[in-house]
């Protein structure tokens, strides 16, 4: 869910906001911001070294590469119908009411499983 917004957000924000600068900025702040948790994530590996990591992150690199695509596919198709229908405000809503409902089911409490 996290990366259908993203996607809806690079797609649909240039369409939605009067000022160009507005949007552009905007984007720049998204984007900044994914470069910097990047900065981070590097800057621990390079303390803590990255040779154990490298096997696991690939997989979960390709892993992500397929969630992302689809998400942000997802995300530009789904906001996109809907805004066609509606309009961006409810289309946004309803991605943000999916985005809450997935987070409120991953953290519903499931019951135990025998032995544990």
């Amino acid at each position: 869910m996290i990366t259908a917004s993203g996607g809806a957000i690079l797609t649909f924000t240039p369409h939605i906001l009067a000022s160009p600068a507005l949007g552009f900025f905007g984007l720049l702040a998204f984007t900044g911001a994914a470069a910097a948790s990047r900065w981070v994530a590097g800057g621990i590996a390079d303390r803590f070294g990255a040779t154990a990591a490298i096997a696991p992150l690939l997989f979960t690199g390709a892993l992500g590469l397929l969630s992302f695509d689809a998400g942000t596919g997802l995300g530009a198709f789904a906001v996109g119908a809907i805004a066609t229908v509606a309009s961006y405000s409810v289309a946004f809503g309803v991605l943000a009411l999916a985005v809450g409902f997935t987070g409120v089911c991953w953290a519903w409490p499931r019951p135990a499983r025998r032995g544990d």
